[in-house]
């Protein structure tokens, strides 16, 4: 019995070998069978015998599977990636624009098409971030020092990857410490004198006769 299982064994791994052999040969034209010296068997497309045995293959069926359909509403973070907004841009201030006292201002940005609830947007002022992210595009800067400054908005995805950014120019002007027009060298009002109080009058003298 152990010998017949083995022989059966060493069958089926030929018969599966000379399957493999044929699959790889089906790309020729003509496939031979053939026998050398040594009684071994050999699949060729360019026989070395004289009288080898020609071999009919059938054509090999393809079959090609239909590609899933994508889901349009995916929301998932490889479409973020490839997500671009038609324009975006700083709505206010306007590039080159001045600010003056105190140095306070808001900066608003608009995408087309809307912002996606996905995606979180970020003002960076000189590029240092001010505030945390958020779905607005509105940032208020306040007590912004004198000089020329770039105002930059950045917009994230899910997955907090930069995917866009745009940027403008603001000159902001405020008064020195030093000019008396500035608000803390002008004169403190003067307050009010507190009214002097009443006098009381005199207790009466008179006494009766």
């Amino acid at each position: 019995m152990y010998i017949a299982n083995k022989m059966m064994s060493k069958g089926l791994i030929t018969l599966a070998f000379l399957s493999c052999c044929l699959v790889l040969l089906t790309g020729a034209d003509k496939i031979y069978k053939e026998v050398d010296e040594h009684g071994n068997i050999n699949f060729t497309d360019e026989p070395t015998t004289k009288n080898p045995e020609k071999i009919e293959v059938k054509p090999v069926t393809t079959i090609s599977l239909p590609k899933p359909a994508t889901n349009s509403n995916d929301t998932s973070s490889d479409s973020d990636k490839r997500f671009t907004y038609d324009s975006f841009s700083i709505t206010a201030p306007a590039n080159n624009s001045t600010v003056r006292d105190p140095g306070n201002f808001t900066v608003t940005a608009k995408t087309s098409p809307r912002l996606k609830r996905s995606h979180k947007a970020q003002v960076f002022l000189d590029g240092t971030p001010i505030g945390d992210k958020n779905s607005k595009l509105n940032f208020q800067l306040s007590n912004v020092e004198r000089g020329t400054h770039t105002v930059e908005i950045k917009l994230f995805d899910s997955k907090n990857n930069e995917i866009q950014s745009t940027s403008t120019t603001i000159h902001v002007k405020r008064t020195s410490i030093k000019n008396p027009n500035h608000p803390q060298n002008k004169p403190k009002p003067k307050p009010k004198p507190k009214p002097k109080p009443k006098p009381t009058p005199a207790p009466s003298n008179n006494s009766g006769s």
